[in-house]
């Protein structure tokens, strides 16, 4: 989960993932309309389709819009479905499809666009000369929370789905609905889920409102719809304390790192006093260079785990000589080109954004309180300041426990040191879940997914996808 502005060629990829086809009639049973994928960088045999779904389940007859739909079949005779939903949110639904296409092979892979994104209505916006995103933190003040208002007022003035009723209905809750009626149309009895980050919260929608249809379903990195704004943005905090005491002690311990033997927390401490002194040239994400943005950047770093500490040393180490890290670019995107923005599909699913200035101080206060260090995790934070103006939950919708249909357990996976969907989140959905649901933790720093990788973790998926045997209870697999 990130905010960027994306480049104007992404935008027109993304609008152009699935040919236009006619919405059919209310009340006709559910299709898909196949054509021939017209992008260009979809895996070899990969068909696209569209089905159409109302733009609101509980008001069907109010219009209906197009949803992109994917489908790989297996290697020779299917033993199964497998249904990818994907991450983001902003990810398609045929990303993971190269990974799970070589784990399970003979299973054929099915996968789509949630709504706001790719071919199935995206949320885009134009880039205009005052554009203004939201910041990472929200602000603390009066002052400082007024012209966040009236900024977030501009923005979403240039930012639209087609059609644009759309945009009050991109929640988890209603995509799920979305893949039910792709099941229907699909003439499937059952399904076995792949949820991957964001991609397990409408896992977890579907265990609840359709799992009599789920044979098995895969969860990793899971996120917890219980949590209130504050604890969205504290577990994550602590996860990126953790994260940066990894690296500091690697770097301590290591010759090569570029900070060895110097005060790493001081080096952060002086790069985002530069940044803040406007003493740091470029940007990083579309942002000019600030303290905020300095801890956005080792986050993002740090959060990736031991194989991207080295670069880390070196990014830091330029930051806190004056320098900028990052290659410039050429220039702006131009005022009038569109981007995709599928950050505020975010905002309808938990209640995150700020009601004032004394939620964002009393936010950080508790963020800085379990992470003393890096303060707080730009990740999680920046939703609670994108999320002022943007259409927040349905009534019912945010903090409804997890619950599952399913005569099958779900296998929770989570890595130990994940800062973008922290552990605890999982133990708590586990614990939610109770007998329906069993816990492998993956002892290792980084927000990836085990699918497809060799080893502990890796193979009791592939085990459970095959077999539904799940890891003994307590299971923590440590990589090589």
């Amino acid at each position: 989960m990130r905010v960027a502005v994306a480049a104007v060629a992404a935008a027109a990829l993304m609008a152009g993932l699935c040919p236009a086809l006619p919405a059919s009639a209310d009340g006709a049973d559910p299709v898909v309309h196949w054509a021939p994928c017209v992008r260009e960088d979809v895996h070899a045999g990969l068909e696209c389709g569209v089905v159409t779904v109302p733009i609101d389940w509980d008001a069907p007859g109010s219009g209906r819009f197009g949803v992109a739909v994917y489908r790989l079949k297996a290697r020779g005779p299917a033993k199964g479905t497998i249904v990818n939903l994907p991450s983001g949110p902003g990810e398609t639904g045929d990303i993971a499809f190269a990974t799970l296409g070589k784990v399970v092979p003979d299973y054929d892979l099915v996968g789509i666009d949630p709504r706001g994104v790719g071919g199935s209505s995206p949320l885009t916006c134009t880039v205009t000369s005052d554009l203004a995103l939201p910041p990472i933190l929200p602000p603390v003040t009066r002052s400082g929370f007024e012209k966040l208002n009236a900024d977030q007022q501009r923005f979403r003035q240039h930012c639209a789905t087609e059609p644009p009723a759309v945009l009050s209905h991109l929640g988890t809750d209603s995509v799920a609905r979305d893949l039910e009626y792709v099941r229907q149309a699909l003439r499937l009895e059952q399904v076995t889920l792949y949820g991957h980050s964001y991609g397990t919260l409408l896992a977890e929608k579907y265990l609840a409102r359709y799992g009599q249809h789920v044979r098995a379903a895969v969860l990793e990195g899971v996120m917890d719809p219980t949590q209130d704004r504050r604890s969205f943005v504290t577990a994550p905090a602590e996860a990126a304390e953790a994260a940066f005491g990894e690296f500091t002690t690697w770097c301590g311990a290591t010759e090569s790192c570029a900070l060895h033997g110097k005060d790493v927390e001081a080096l952060l401490r002086k790069a985002q006093q530069l940044a803040d002194e406007g003493k740091i040239p470029g940007s990083f994400a579309s942002r000019r260079w600030t303290a905020e943005v300095v801890t956005l950047a080792v986050g993002l770093q740090a959060g990736r785990g031991s194989s991207a500490y080295a670069d880390l040393a070196t990014t830091l180490a330029a930051l806190a000589d004056g320098r900028n890290p990052e290659p410039e670019r050429p220039g702006e995107d131009p005022p009038g080109q569109r981007f995709p923005y599928a950050d505020p599909i975010v905002c309808q699913d938990f209640a995150a954004a700020v009601r004032g200035p004394a939620d964002g101080a009393g936010d950080l206060a508790a963020t800085r309180r379990v992470a003393p260090t890096v303060g707080y995790d730009p990740n999680s934070s920046q939703y609670t300041a994108l999320c002022v103006g943007w259409p927040g939950p349905a009534p019912g919708v945010a903090g409804r426990p997890v619950t599952s249909a399913s005569t099958t357990p779900a296998l929770l996976v989570s890595n130990t040191g994940d800062t973008a969907t922290p552990a605890p989140w999982a133990h708590s959905v586990a614990r939610q879940l109770a007998s329906q649901a069993r816990l492998l933790s993956v002892d290792r720093t980084t927000h990836e997914s085990s699918a497809g990788e060799p080893g502990c973790a890796g193979d009791a998926i592939r085990d459970y996808v095959t077999t539904l045997r799940l890891p003994a209870p307590g299971t923590v697999c440590v990589p090589d």
